[in-house]
């Protein structure tokens, strides 16, 4: 292990008088001098310094909750599992107290003591330990060592059995949620999906990112692989919409059909601020560049409010041809 050694430099920078009188006071500096050690390896000694340290900690709170259990103080207290008394008993997280109440319920007394020794570490053993529970043996044990913990963790779902039970619980969690901010200025997606369906979205996604063109979002910056996917999932969605237009037109009902996107426009706050004010979509507030996107590449209508009471609807925009848009892409050589 290496030592920081360092020396702590006090630098004392004058004080000043301005013209009215005002003391500019004093600012102390520090610098840390390792001897012509690298910092960032000082640094990440101490750090893994410190973690062989709370994994003995951990050990230590492992073999107390092995007495916990034993002289049934769950129940005593009044609490309906081990989790819940020591999540409660620590203020720590219920994922963070379950470990614990894992190993405590699992590890005898002498493999305990090798984690508190500091021989093992805790994060480690939880996940040998699972892979075991999960049905893996010796040889699978073995191979983990050269794994990382993930590397652990994929190695034991590898030999979890699923049941049919299994799978209808999964299948009756799965969700997907759709929340705006706080703030009203953006919107959050988030859920939960079946290997299945998570397979399909994925490769779909996947095809419609590849097509999304690399489009310059900074000096020397690109969209990223992450902004790319939230581009193609919005295209995807914006093309089932545009389907649904297409069939109305077909059928002859185009004066009938209902816009994408209805655009509110508090009318005398946006002209006063250039569109940078007062502009939403249902709940959600947006700029001058969102609302030139959906006036370039979708069929939207606007209403316009006067005073918080009077409404008043505007016009709406034909929906741009795919055809057409797809021409000036390329022509502006975004494809």
């Amino acid at each position: 292990m290496s030592y920081i050694a360092g020396i702590i430099i006090h630098m004392n920078q004058t004080t000043t008088t301005d013209d009215i009188g005002q003391t500019d006071h004093s600012e102390l500096y520090e610098a840390i001098s390792f001897y012509g050690e690298d910092p960032i390896r000082a640094a990440e000694d101490r750090i893994k310094q410190d973690q062989r340290d709370i994994d003995k900690l951990r050990g230590r709170q492992v073999s107390w909750l092995k007495l916990v259990i034993r002289r049934n103080g769950t129940y005593r207290d009044g609490y309906r599992s081990l989790i819940d008394w020591t999540a409660s008993r620590l203020d720590i997280p219920h994922k963070d107290a379950a470990d614990l109440a894992y190993l405590a319920r699992r590890l005898d007394d002498e493999t305990i003591s090798m984690i508190t020794e500091g021989y093992f570490s805790f994060s480690r053993t939880l996940s040998k330990q699972r892979l075991l529970d999960a049905g893996g043996d010796q040889a699978a044990v073995a191979e983990s060592e050269k794994m990382d913990l993930l590397g652990v963790k994929k190695l034991a779902a590898r030999y979890r059995k699923m049941s049919k039970a299994d799978d209808k619980k999964i299948f009756e969690s799965q969700y997907v949620n759709l929340r705006e901010s706080d703030d009203g200025r953006q919107w959050f997606l988030s859920g939960r999906l079946t290997a299945i369906d998570g397979e399909i979205i994925r490769k779909a996604l996947d095809r419609r990112t590849d097509q999304v063109p690399d489009i310059a979002t900074g000096p020397d910056r690109q969209l990223t692989p992450a902004q790319k996917q939230a581009i193609g999932l919005t295209t995807m969605a914006a093309d089932d919409l545009d389907g649904h237009l297409n069939e109305s037109h077909r059928s002859g009902d185009c004066d009938g059909r209902e816009p994408v996107v209805t655009v509110v426009k508090q009318y005398d706050l946006a002209e006063a601020s250039d569109n940078t004010q007062g502009i939403e979509i249902g709940r959600i507030r947006i700029g001058p560049d969102s609302l030139e996107e959906i006036e370039c590449v979708g069929r939207e209508e606007t209403v316009y409010q006067h005073d918080e009471q009077k409404v008043e609807p505007g016009p709406t925009s034909r929906q741009i041809p795919r055809k057409l848009r797809r021409a000036v892409l390329a022509r502006d050589g975004n494809v």
